[in-house]
C-alpha cells in the first residue's frame, strides 16, 4: 500500500470504484508537466494509454450503432459506455457507422462513451521518474536491464516493477505534448507487496 509521504505528496490513494488495488495514482495528463507524486513500496502496475471520447448511439438488442465521429476509431477497439456490454468492441466501422461484437443493452446515445485501442495513440513525451529525497530531485526511471529510459511518445505502455526501498516518490512526468488524451494507472496491492518478488520493470 502507499507508504506515508511528506506534505502534498499522496500516499494513501483510495481507487476508484471496482478498482482491486488498494493504493493508486490515476488521471488524465493534459498537458507538459508532473502528475502528483506518489510514495509507493513493492511490485506495482503501470499503465499509460490514450483514449477516444465521441458520443455513441444504440438500439437495444441492436449491434447496428453510430459514433459522433469515426475518427481514429479502428475495428477491435475497446467500447467502455453505458450503452453497449461489458467486453464490448467495434467490428465493422462504415463512415459514422459501426456494428458491436455484441447487441447494445440501451437504446439512446450515450455522449461519454470511451474507445480505446492498439491504434489510438496520443503525441507527447511521458516519463517515469523518482525521487530520493523527497521530492527536491527527480530522476528517470530505466526500463529493463539495458539502460533504456522509461520514456515514452506514445501508448499504449503496460509494465510491471517494484520498489524495495520505503518513502521513495514515483510520478510521470509529461515533457513534451502535441496532442491526445493521455490516460494513466501507477496501483500497487498491500499484501502483495510484502509476498512477491521485486524486480525491474518489465513489459506486462
Amino acid at each position: 500500500m502507499g507508504i506515508p509521504a511528506p506534505a502534498g505528496v499522496a500516499a494513501s490513494g483510495l481507487p476508484p470504484t471496482g478498482d482491486q488495488a488498494n493504493a493508486v495514482l490515476s488521471g488524465i495528463i493534459p498537458a507538459v508537466g508532473p502528475t502528483l507524486p506518489f510514495a509507493f513500496r513493492g511490485p506495482m502496475n503501470l499503465v499509460l494509454w490514450a483514449s477516444i471520447n465521441t458520443a455513441l448511439t444504440t438500439i437495444a438488442g441492436s449491434k447496428a450503432a453510430t459514433v459522433a465521429s469515426a475518427t481514429g476509431l479502428a475495428a477491435g477497439d475497446a467500447i467502455n459506455s453505458v450503452n453497449a456490454p461489458a467486453g464490448a468492441t467495434a467490428g465493422v466501422l462504415s463512415g459514422t457507422n459501426v456494428t458491436l461484437s455484441s447487441p447494445a443493452t440501451v437504446t439512446g446515445t450515450d455522449n461519454n462513451a470511451t474507445f480505446t485501442g492498439a491504434a489510438i495513440a496520443f503525441s507527447a513525451t511521458v516519463q517515469l521518474e523518482r525521487s530520493f529525497d523527497g521530492g527536491s530531485t527527480w530522476i528517470v526511471c530505466n526500463e529493463g536491464s539495458s539502460g533504456q529510459l522509461a520514456q515514452w511518445t506514445t501508448g499504449p505502455v503496460s509494465l510491471t516493477f517494484g520498489e524495495p526501498e520505503k518513502s521513495v516518490l514515483y510520478r510521470l512526468n509529461c515533457t513534451a505534448y502535441a496532442s491526445g488524451t493521455i490516460n494513466y494507472r501507477i496501483s500497487q496491492t498491500g499484501g502483495a507487496a510484502e509476498s512477491l518478488a521485486i524486480g525491474p520493470l518489465s513489459g506486462g
